[in-house]
């Protein structure tokens, strides 16, 4: 079998461990939670849990170590899972977010500007997302010194 991968400079300059981290699974239901969890586990990573929306924003304010949010997009409260993600963006903008439905329609409507993954999982699927998701995650936290680099060099980096 041929593999193809796209590499980035900055999957090159900083090769992230498959299950290094701490993935917060944000999961109202807690079934779901605890299969959800064990998968995350048997990858690698640890976790941690968040029932809803508040309590997972609590999480980061707090100051938890937490390299990527798994949140359900359906959750009981004020915010649901786009909500969250959108939040978390706004304010944790280096903490990546992958969200995940049961419902279908749910995974059309907001397909176009988040990761969402179908429930129930496949381990190979939840593997690669939460993969790529922490390799965006690390690409972004190292935006800002490629900026100051080529800025040094004397071009113009527009921000």
């Amino acid at each position: 079998a041929f593999h193809f991968e796209h590499h980035s400079p900055f999957e090159l300059a900083q090769p992230i461990v498959p299950g290094q981290g701490t993935v917060l699974v944000v999961e109202d239901n807690v079934e779901v939670a605890d299969v959800t969890a064990s998968l995350i586990e048997q990858l690698g990573y640890q976790t941690l849990r968040a029932e809803n929306a508040t309590d997972a924003l609590n999480r980061l304010q707090r100051g938890d170590k937490i390299d990527l949010v798994l949140s359900d997009v359906v959750m009981p409260g004020g915010m649901n899972g786009i909500a969250l993600a959108q939040e978390i963006g706004n304010h944790y903008p280096q903490i990546p977010v992958l969200l995940t439905s049961g419902y279908s329609d749910v995974v059309q409507s907001a397909q176009s500007k988040f990761a969402i993954l179908r429930k129930p999982f496949q381990l190979p699927v939840l593997e690669k997302s939460v993969r790529e998701a922490l390799e965006r995650g690390a690409a972004r936290d190292g935006g800002d010194r490629v900026l100051q680099f080529s800025r040094w060099r004397g071009s113009t980096a527009r921000e």
